[in-house]
């Protein structure tokens, strides 16, 4: 068994695998779009996407964010996508049961499953399920809206930054 890549994760090896993954959990979501399980496994992949091109783009990407730690490059990409930061939060928050300042994500206060009195195909004007992300002033936004421009996000680096 050899791998060029990451060797605990089967047949996702680059970064660009795990990006695929990304858009394929963004599809499952998208077909189920009240599923907490869907919406964590988007945000646990986008928000780890940073790691994966950090590792393997390292010489690539350093210079982008004047820092040489991951932690100097994961402020880069969200002070380009700010979104990520919620991505982050929900991660460290499923991962580690709460989000502390420490594990990053700080501006998100919390995350919820709103049952809604309308269905979904009526328009967000109206009381409809979804998933709310509360942050800390005291503003909301809809994860469906927070994984579309991630996923984006992520599409338009690989192809302007890495050039993939």
């Amino acid at each position: 068994m050899t791998n060029s890549g990451a060797n605990h994760s089967f047949d996702i090896h680059t970064s660009a695998d795990l990006l695929v993954k990304l858009r394929q959990e963004y599809e499952d979501f998208k077909k189920e779009p009240l599923s907490s399980r869907y919406a964590i496994n988007g945000a646990m992949t986008a928000w780890h996407l940073c790691e994966w091109i950090w590792a393997e783009h390292n010489a690539t990407v350093q210079p982008l964010s004047q820092d040489s730690k991951l932690g100097g490059f994961q402020s880069y990409l969200i002070s380009q996508c700010p979104e990520l930061e919620i991505m982050q939060a929900i991660t460290n928050g499923s991962k580690h049961f709460k989000v502390s300042s420490k594990s990053g994500g700080a501006r998100v206060k919390a995350t919820e499953l709103h049952r809604g009195a309308f269905n979904r195909g009526f328009s967000r004007g109206f009381d409809i399920s979804l998933l709310k992300i509360e942050l800390d002033d005291g503003s909301t936004v809809i994860f469906d809206d927070v994984i579309e421009r991630v996923v984006m996000f992520w599409g338009n680096f690989f192809k302007n930054s890495l050039s993939l």
